[in-house]
This record gives C-alpha cells, structure tokens and sequence, in this order.
C-alpha cells in the first residue's frame, strides 16, 4: 500500500521514535505524578 507514493512500511519505521517519545513521556507522567505537580506548580504560579 502507497501513501503520496511512499510505502507504509517506509512512513512507520520514520514514525517509530516519534511514538517512543511520547509512550516514554506518558510513562513518565503515569508513574511520577509529583514532576508533573511541580510543573504545574511552576506555569501557574
């Protein structure tokens, strides 16, 4: 299957790192509650 003549295959291996980034953010945010408290705490200050 093509998208815009690029192979799926080709469009999920470049789109790979980008969602490990946010999985590892969301895991972050999931099991480290206070850094995202004191993130809040910082922006509305």
């Amino acid at each position: 299957m093509h998208v815009a003549r690029i192979s799926l295959d080709r469009i999920v291996t470049e789109l790979v790192p980008f969602v490990l980034v946010v999985l590892a953010c969301l895991m972050v945010i999931t099991y480290f509650p206070p850094l995202t408290l004191a993130l809040r705490d910082l922006v509305y200050r």
